[in-house]
């Protein structure tokens, strides 16, 4: 995370695609968040904040199946908006939020052979959209900052 003045902050977490044998893995997630208590509405040992994300996923295998060459591929896109209200202490931030979250996901199969009884199609794709509720804390010791997060 990267914060800069005006209460702005910066969140990036990329793993590059990662082949390992048959099978390849990627992940980018992307953040920005702005404590609007830090910029224009200072309120004493309180932060209010909105949060906006964005995360995307790839995993892909090959595989034979009944003696066929057939590619698996999952990719999911999930993001999100959150309204955020914290405790402003220095070293332990615990804070609350709600906002809402969607997610887009497909499973796909290439190949002349299907698996897990598709009947129709060899691939299946779902887009959900729903509230979500977290809680969570920071703590930050000099150059040290951890997290901890629970989302429903």
């Amino acid at each position: 995370m990267v914060s800069i003045p005006m209460g702005l902050s910066f969140e990036a977490m990329v793993i590059p695609k990662l082949d390992a044998g048959d099978g390849e893995f990627s992940n980018t997630g992307l953040g920005v968040k702005w404590t609007f208590t830090d910029a224009i509405l200072p309120l004493p040992l309180v932060d209010l904040a909105i949060r906006g994300h964005l995360t995307s996923t790839k995993f892909e295998y090959y595989q034979v199946i009944n003696a066929v060459n057939t590619q698996v591929e999952f990719s999911d896109t999930i993001t999100g908006v959150q309204l955020l209200a914290g405790l402003g202490l220095p070293v332990f931030k615990p804070y609350v939020g709600v906002g809402t979250i969607s997610a887009d996901g497909e499973f796909d199969i290439k190949g002349s052979n299907t698996i897990f009884n598709f009947t129709s199609a060899t691939k299946v794709s779902k887009k959900v959209t729903d509230t979500q509720f977290l809680v969570g804390a920071e703590l930050t010791l000099i150059i040290f900052k951890a997290g901890l997060e629970y989302s429903k």
